[in-house]
C-alpha cells in the first residue's frame, strides 16, 4: 500500500478535512482530524483542505427563512447537547435509513431516526442523501469537529425565530424574566402567534444547556457568558413596529394587458377559477417558469412535445407537467389550435416579452378567484395565509395564489405561515378589478340556489390535501374527511366518516356489481414528522373493528409507517398499509384514466405497495398511449385532407409514415383504430373505402366534440 504521509503545524483553530473512499468502494467517507499527523493510503485520498472555525461567521438567515418551531432536546436540558452531539455522531456523513433506530445516550431509550431530528433539517443540520438516508451536513460536521457550544448556538440562531433574540430581551430586562414574560415579549416585539409556554421552554432548554442562562425560582436569568454571547449575534430588529405607507406607484399596465382589464365586468369576474392550480418552478420561481413555457408555446407544439420539454426543465413527472399546461390555458396565456396542439395566445405572447410580475397578476387577477380579494383583506398586521384562503372562500390548496403575489413583491413573507402587505401591493390592489358587491368567500355558498349541487373538487386538490392533512396533526379530522373525499373520487360506494372511540376512521364499499360489495375500513393516521410510529398502530383494534363494521380489510393510511408495521401488516394478512403519496397519485391517475375495477381492488388490498406503484403507473401509461396514438392518427388524416393536390385517402401504412419519427406506430394498431372509429357511424368524421382506405370527411375537432358530447349524453343516473 502506498502511505501518504501529512504533517502540518497544529493551531487551536485549525483543523484538517478531507474526503476519501474505503477499499473496494466507491463509496466516499468523510473524516475530520487534530493531530498533527496523518497516515493514509494515497490511493484512497480524494480531497484534503484546511479550515477554521469562525461562529460568528455563521449569518442568520432573513426572518422569514427561519423556522418558528424550536428543535426539543432528546432528553434532560442538561444532556441536551450531549445527545445532541452524540446522534449526528451516529449518523454521520453517511447517513442511516430514517426508518431505523438510534439509542438516545443519556437515557439509553431507542428512537426513530426521523422522529429524533425533526426540524433539524430546517436548521440546516440534517440532509436526505440519494439513497433516503438522513445524514449530517457540512454545516453539523463543523460544530462536531469544532467541539464548541458556541458554533451550535450560532446555528440555532441562524435558522429559528426568537432564539438569540430571546436572549437579547433577556438582558433588555434587566436580565430576568419568567417564561411567561419572555412569551409576552416575543409576542410584542416579534409578533411570535403563540399560545403556550413550550417555545419559550425549549429555546430556554438549549440556552441553559450552553450555559448562556440559568433558571431558578420561576425566573429565567441571564449569565455572564450569555451576556458575552450577545456581542457575537446578528440580532434582528423589532417587527412590530414596522410600517406600510409608502408613496410607491403600481407601474402603468401594458396595452395588452389594459385591453383584458376594460372589458372585464361583474360578470366575468364572478365566473373566475376557484379551484387550486399547479405551478411549476425554475430556480425557484413559478414567474420565470410561467413565461419560459409560454414563450416555448410561441411556436406551435403538441401536447406530448411540451409535457416532456416541462418534465426535463423542472424535474417533474408528466402528469405534473400537464397540469402545468392546464393552468397557462386557465390564466389565458395559451389555447389550443388543434386536435393536439396548444400555442400561446396574442395576449401570453405580449406578456412573455418582458415577463412583468405585476401585469402577470393583473391577468391572473382577472382569471383567478382570490388574488385581489386577497390583497383587499389585508393591513399592516401579518396574516395567515390559510385563514386568508378561506376568508376569500378557496381551498386551503390555493396556495399558488400567494405564491404569484409574493414573487411580485405585493405581500412578503412574515413567517412560515403568516404575509404582510408590502407598498407596491397597497397600491397595485387600487388599480384590480373589483365586484360591485363582494360576496365574502365564506358566505358564498348560502347565496347559490338550494338546488345547485356543490362543486366536486378537483383530483388535484384532493392529492395536495391529502399530502398537507397527513402531517397535520393537530387536527384529528382533517386526514379523515381528506380520505374519504379522495374514496369518493376513486369510486366507492356508501363512503362514511365514523370516528370516534371504537371505530374506525372512515368506511367504503367496493360497488356491485363490478365488485362483492365488501367493506372497506381505513384508519387515517397523521404525523407532524412525517412517519407514524408501531406505538400508534393496534392490530387488535383493526380486528375489531372489522369485525364492528363487516369490513373485509382494514387500510392504515398515513405519511409512511415504521418498517415493523409494515412486517406485521404482511404477517396479519387482512391489514393493508398505503401511504398517501399512493392514494395521492391513484386519484391524481383516476382523473385521467379511470381504474378498472380490478386496479381499484388492488389500490386497498393487503399487498406490497411497489405492486400499487406498478399497476397505476401502468394504467397512466397505457391511457397516454391510447390518446397519443388517437392524436397522431387524427393529425395525420387532418393534415392530408387540407392538402389541395390530393382527395385525403391513407392506407394505415401512409399513417405509420406520417407519423415517424414522432412516434413508432404499428400498422396492426393503426388500421385496429381506424377500422372502428369509421364504423360508428354516431361519431362520423371518417370515411371507409376499399379494403384499407380513410380519409377524414369533417374537422377532427368536430369529431372529438362528438365523442365527448356522446360520452357525456350517455352517463348512466
Amino acid at each position: 500500500m502506498n502511505v501518504l504521509l501529512l504533517r502540518w503545524d497544529t493551531k487551536p483553530d485549525k483543523r484538517i478535512r478531507g474526503t476519501f473512499r474505503r477499499p473496494a468502494s466507491t463509496r466516499r467517507t468523510s473524516f475530520y482530524a487534530d493531530d498533527s499527523v496523518l497516515l493514509l493510503d494515497s490511493a484512497m485520498l480524494v480531497q484534503l483542505s484546511f479550515w477554521s472555525v469562525e461562529p460568528s461567521e455563521i449569518r442568520p438567515r432573513e426572518w422569514a427563512q427561519r423556522i418558528s418551531t424550536c428543535p426539543s432536546p432528546l432528553g434532560k436540558t442538561e444532556d441536551a447537547i450531549t445527545d445532541l452531539s452524540a446522534l449526528l455522531r451516529d449518523l454521520g456523513p453517511n447517513g442511516r435509513p430514517y426508518a431505523t433506530e438510534v439509542t438516545i445516550e443519556s437515557s439509553g431509550r431507542s428512537i426513530n431516526v426521523r422522529e429524533a431530528t425533526r426540524y433539524l433539517p430546517s436548521v440546516g443540520l440534517i440532509q436526505q442523501t440519494d439513497d433516503e438516508c438522513l445524514a449530517v451536513t457540512e454545516l453539523a460536521q463543523t460544530w462536531l469537529s469544532s467541539a464548541d457550544d458556541a458554533v451550535l448556538m450560532h446555528i440555532l440562531h441562524a435558522g429559528v425565530q426568537y432564539f438569540g433574540e430571546l436572549l437579547a430581551v433577556l438582558d433588555s430586562v434587566g436580565g430576568s424574566a419568567s417564561n411567561a414574560e419572555l412569551l409576552d415579549a416575543g409576542r410584542v416585539r416579534y409578533a411570535m402567534n403563540w399560545a403556550s409556554l413550550d417555545p419559550i421552554r425549549r429555546r430556554t432548554s438549549w440556552l441553559r444547556a450552553a450555559n448562556l442562562v440559568e433558571q431558578y425560582e420561576g425566573q429565567v436569568r441571564i449569565t455572564d457568558a450569555g451576556k458575552s454571547f450577545i456581542q457575537s449575534l446578528d440580532i434582528a430588529k423589532p417587527l412590530a413596529s414596522i410600517t406600510f405607507t409608502s408613496n410607491v406607484s403600481a407601474p402603468s399596465p401594458m396595452p395588452e394587458v389594459l385591453a383584458l382589464l376594460a372589458k372585464t365586468t361583474d360578470e366575468t369576474l364572478q365566473r373566475r377559477d376557484r379551484v387550486s392550480n399547479y405551478l411549476a418552478t425554475l430556480d425557484g420561481s413559478a414567474i420565470l417558469a410561467i413565461r419560459e413555457f409560454v414563450q416555448k408555446l410561441r411556436v406551435r407544439s403538441t401536447e406530448a412535445t411540451f409535457v416532456q420539454h416541462v418534465e426535463s426543465r423542472c424535474r417533474i413527472s408528466a402528469s405534473s407537467a400537464a397540469m402545468m399546461l392546464a393552468t397557462l390555458r386557465k390564466l389565458g396565456l395559451v389555447e389550443r389550435v388543434g386536435v393536439n396542439a396548444f400555442q400561446a395566445t396574442s395576449l401570453g405572447a405580449a406578456w412573455s416579452e418582458d415577463g412583468n410580475a405585476v401585469d402577470l397578476i393583473h391577468i391572473a387577477h382577472c382569471r383567478l378567484w382570490g388574488l385581489g380579494e386577497v390583497l383587499a383583506l389585508m393591513d399592516g398586521s401579518p396574516k395567515g395565509g390559510q385563514h386568508l384562503l378561506k376568508a376569500v372562500g378557496l381551498p386551503s390548496t390555493a396556495r399558488e395564489r400567494l405564491r404569484l403575489l409574493a414573487e411580485a413583491n405585493l405581500v412578503q413573507k412574515f413567517d412560515q405561515a403568516r404575509y404582510v402587505i408590502t407598498p407596491l401591493g397597497l397600491a397595485v390592489r387600487e388599480e384590480l378589478p373589483k365586484l360591485a358587491v363582494a360576496i365574502p368567500g365564506e358566505l358564498e355558498h348560502e347565496t347559490k340556489s338550494r338546488h345547485e349541487a356543490p362543486a366536486k373538487p378537483s383530483a388535484e386538490a384532493v392529492a395536495e390535501e391529502l399530502e398537507l392533512a397527513s402531517v397535520t396533526s393537530d387536527d384529528s379530522t382533517r386526514l379523515e374527511k381528506a380520505v374519504a373525499t379522495a374514496l369518493e373520487l376513486l369510486g366507492l360506494a356508501e363512503v362514511t366518516i365514523l370516528g370516534g372511540q371504537g371505530r374506525t376512521d372512515v368506511i367504503g364499499t367496493l360497488p356491485r356489481p363490478w365488485h362483492d360489495g365488501s367493506a372497506i375500513c381505513f384508519d387515517a393516521k397523521s404525523s407532524s414528522i412525517g412517519m407514524v410510529p408501531e406505538s400508534r398502530v393496534s392490530f387488535g383494534g383493526l380486528a375489531e373493528h372489522r369485525q364492528k363494521h363487516g369490513g373485509r380489510w382494514s387500510v392504515l393510511v398515513g405519511p409512511a409507517f415504521h418498517h415493523r408495521v409494515h412486517a406485521m401488516a404482511k404477517s396479519d394478512g387482512q391489514v393493508s398499509v398505503l401511504d398517501v403519496a399512493y392514494l395521492a397519485k391513484a386519484v391524481m391517475q383516476n382523473a385521467h384514466a379511470p381504474l378498472l375495477p380490478e386496479q381499484l381492488r388492488e389500490l386497498f388490498a393487503p399487498s406490497h405497495s411497489c405492486e400499487r406503484v406498478r399497476s397505476i403507473e401502468q394504467l397512466r401509461h397505457d391511457a397516454d398511449e391510447t390518446r397519443n396514438l388517437l392524436s397522431l392518427v387524427l393529425t395525420a388524416l387532418e393534415e392530408e385532407a387540407r392538402n389541395p393536390l390530393d382527395d385525403g385517402w391513407l392506407s394505415p401504412r401512409d399513417v405509420v409514415r406520417a407519423c415517424r419519427p414522432q412516434s413508432q406506430l404499428t400498422v396492426t394498431e393503426v388500421s385496429e383504430l381506424l377500422s372502428g372509429l369509421s364504423t360508428l357511424p354516431w361519431v362520423g368524421g371518417i370515411e371507409h373505402k376499399g379494403q384499407q382506405q380513410f380519409r377524414l370527411i369533417a374537422p377532427a375537432d368536430d369529431l372529438l366534440a362528438r365523442v365527448r358530447f356522446l360520452a357525456l349524453g350517455m352517463r348512466l343516473e
